[in-house]
């Protein structure tokens, strides 16, 4: 089983990639398990001064180094997610450590 940890940051859960499952671990003791099959799409920006200033000027894109993970609309049913939109901070050099069936959620040739 492929295992990616990324360790907590200011503001963002302590997050574990794993083949089957995202594990989201929050301060107050919340743990958030996401399939899969229940994402409908991660969006991600590769960090660079070009994407920081267009961030900037066009409202609602993805802000740059920030992963986000967009549930699909039947999954709200589950009691651990409450949300339809999960954001993980991570870097690209972490981006590319990832197992693959992230990278395809994210349209990436793997």
């Amino acid at each position: 089983m492929c295992k990616y940890e990324i360790p907590k940051r200011l503001g963002y859960p302590k997050t574990v990639f794993y083949d089957d499952a995202i594990i989201l671990s929050y301060k107050n003791g919340i743990d958030v398990k996401i399939n899969p099959n229940d994402i409908d799409r991660i969006e991600y920006v590769k960090p660079s001064v070009l994407s920081y200033l267009s961030a900037l000027v066009w409202f609602g894109g993805t802000f740059p180094g920030r992963m986000e993970v967009y549930m699909k609309s039947n999954t709200l049913l589950n009691p651990s997610i409450t949300k339809k939109m999960y954001l993980i901070k991570i870097s690209y050099n972490d981006i590319l450590k990832l197992p693959n069936i992230y990278k395809e959620k994210m349209g990436w040739q793997v």
